[in-house]
């Protein structure tokens, strides 16, 4: 296992277990189910740039802003589980900063109903799919290629 997918592993059981109080467990050879699923994704710009993206089905978004909200689950609405979200895609992120070349900084979160679309200029560096009790996660890094490369595209 590469050193992102230990450090993506380590820091989204540590996020779900802390912050939520819920099991996840890493799985390999999923894949999103079709449904709803709530997207959030946060840029990571500096010595390292990039993005931390973190898929969730609806059940899952859903349960986790209850938790952290302190809501009973049927009264969470779509904009309730954005922010919860968006919330968890900063927390795994800023994490994840760490472990680049620095100095570094985030961009604003940014949060989407639906899948994780393409995002062109950038390659795929790791991709893990995680189990709850309520459904599938899936927390990618994305790097995005050198300035240089990016100014050649133009």
């Amino acid at each position: 296992m590469q050193l992102a997918e230990i450090e993506i592993c380590r820091f989204t059981e540590d996020l779900w277990q802390i912050v939520l109080g819920l099991p996840v467990r890493r799985r390999i050879g999923l894949a999103m189910p079709d449904g709803a699923c709530v997207t959030g994704s946060v840029a990571i710009r500096g010595g390292w740039r990039g993005a931390v993206v973190l898929e969730c089905a609806e059940p899952v978004a859903r349960h986790a802003a209850s938790v952290m909200f302190g809501m009973d689950a049927g009264k969470i609405e779509p904009p309730e589980s954005s922010d919860c979200v968006r919330e968890l895609t900063n927390i795994i992120a800023g994490n994840l900063k760490s472990v680049f070349p620095g100095p570094s900084s985030l961009g604003v979160p940014s949060v989407e109903l639906g899948p994780a679309r393409e995002n062109p200029g950038s390659r795929v560096v790791a991709r893990l799919a995680f189990e709850t009790p309520n459904g599938l996660i899936f927390v990618s890094l994305l790097e995005q290629g050198s300035e240089d490369e990016d100014r050649r595209r133009r």
